[in-house]
């Protein structure tokens, strides 16, 4: 070997190395600020008429439930609170009740009428229904690796303790699919059993068994990095990961270790022979999906590089399955395929996206929230943003100029980052990294208004409806601050 050339290879190869070590130090820095996780986050429970709020607190949480209803004013729960204790206002019945735990909320499901919780010390939860009233609304006890009922309890149906954070579950086709920080998937029989270790799994570093005499595990996956987020539709499970990658499973994968019978590689992944759980996958190179959503045939993927990608159903199969090749700033359709239809350049990134209808919430880390009202919008700069301003206020082509019609139907921006939206009873629900919950009418996402402040004010996580026209989309507000 030429010896100028060899000293320029060991020169670069630290270099090479380095940047491999750092995606793996970056991944690592990741997963272990998971238990930190902070702000508000709701859930819906139409059947019984409830919203649940969950607010993080650093490595503690108050879970709220109160009646799903039309909140108005300030106050908007009229709940007061003293001792960190939440109760109701003299002659208001808006709270129902509340629940304290010494780990923040990581996610929350309602299926097969039973609530299941995913705490950050790597435990699991499930309650009948949707609990009772007042202080310990679920009548339970913690006892540190699990949780026991109360004298007359009857809530608590069972636990679970893991080895890792449970992130994030996803209820698919009749079954419960479970990610951990530990880059494993479970899959368990509808929603498990009762009892301590309810899925009545036994787990060790690389997988999961079944507990002999119990049905409720149907299988595992190991990947080689953390989800960031997961979606079912239309009989597909669609994930993302940390490391960049895109797969798609058909319906929820099938059994046993390897479910989906994958092998993975740097670039993607593989099917096993004689095996179809396999749909197709792709790897990107510039950023990583953070947020997913399905609307009215869509697919809108949102990168951690401040891109939104729209494309055409879940895409097709095989490699690069999205049928698309990345450009600076951008994608671009691969020649012979019809899937790729448009994508967006914004100036923060993507923290929530959230379908209101047949509108997309888009909601932004530097304050911003906008409401696109049309989906069918195509190529590049596919919302006809023509600057987007610091403030909040967003131009916008418009004319014979442009193909098609303005697609932000509404835009503000707060000092606040959203971390939850509902949307329900007419009007959209809020939630933010500050403890505090803004109630907005549906008006706001109907009616031309893009350059508004959506007609409140902001001081000290408290939003104040306007005394002009615009303060008529005020509905409600909270803050949550009991600690």
């Amino acid at each position: 070997m030429n010896a100028k050339f060899f000293v320029l290879f060991l020169l670069l190869l630290p270099t090479v190395r380095a940047i491999g070590q750092y995606d793996l130090v970056e991944e690592i820095a990741y997963v272990n600020d998971l238990p930190n996780k902070k702000g508000v986050m709701t859930l819906e429970v139409p059947i019984h008429q409830v919203v649940f709020i969950a607010k993080n607190n650093g490595n503690s949480c108050v879970l709220l439930k109160v009646k799903k209803e039309s909140f108005l004013g300030d106050n908007m729960f009229k709940i007061t609170c003293q001792n960190g204790d939440y109760s109701n206002l003299q002659n208001t019945s808006t709270l129902i009740g509340s629940q304290d735990f010494n780990s923040p909320i990581f996610d929350m499901l309602f299926a097969e009428d039973n609530l299941l919780i995913a705490l950050g010390d790597g435990r699991m939860i499930k309650i009948k229904g949707v609990g009772g009233t007042g202080k310990n609304m679920f009548l339970i006890e913690d006892k540190s690796d699990y949780f026991s009922s109360i004298s007359n309890g009857n809530f608590l149906l069972g636990n679970a303790k893991f080895q890792s954070i449970p992130q994030k579950l996803l209820y698919t086709n009749s079954n419960l699919l479970i990610s951990f920080s530990s880059k494993k998937v479970l899959k368990i029989r509808n929603v498990g059993g009762t009892g301590q270790n309810m899925f009545a799994v036994q787990e060790s570093a690389s997988d999961f068994i079944s507990t002999p005499g119990y049905n409720y595990y149907i299988g595992d996956q190991a990947f080689n990095s953390i989800i960031t987020d997961w979606i079912y539709e239309n009989n597909e499970t669609l994930i993302a990961f940390y490391n960049k990658k895109l797969l798609k499973i058909k319906n929820d994968g099938g059994s046993g270790h390897n479910m989906f019978a994958i092998t993975e590689t740097t670039t993607g992944f593989n099917s096993l022979p004689n095996y179809n759980y396999h749909i197709g996958n792709s790897i990107f190179k510039n950023g990583r999906i953070v947020k997913m959503e399905y609307i009215d045939g869509r697919l809108f993927v949102a990168f951690s590089n401040k891109l939104l990608l729209k494309i055409k159903g879940t895409g097709g199969n095989g490699e690069n399955m999205l049928a698309i090749s990345e450009i600076s700033n951008g994608f671009q359709n691969v020649s012979g395929y019809s899937y790729y239809e448009g994508y967006q350049n914004f100036k923060g990134n993507v923290v929530k996206l959230k379908r209101c209808g047949n509108r997309l919430a888009i909601a932004f880390d530097n304050g911003k929230i906008i409401i696109i009202k049309n989906l069918t919008s195509t190529g590049s700069n596919m919302f006809a943003i023509k600057n987007e301003r610091n403030e909040g206020k967003w131009e916008i082509y418009s004319g014979t100029n442009y193909p098609y019609p303005a697609c932000i139907q509404a835009a503000t921006k707060y000092n606040q980052i959203v971390t939850d939206i509902d949307y329900y009873n007419g009007g959209l629900l809020f939630s933010f990294d500050k403890g505090s919950l803004l109630f907005m009418k549906e008006d706001v996402i109907n009616n031309y208004h893009q350059f508004s402040t959506w007609g409140v004010s902001e001081n000290n996580n408290n939003f104040t409806p306007s005394n002009n026209a615009l303060g008529q989309w005020y509905l409600g507000d909270q803050v949550l601050n009991c600690y």
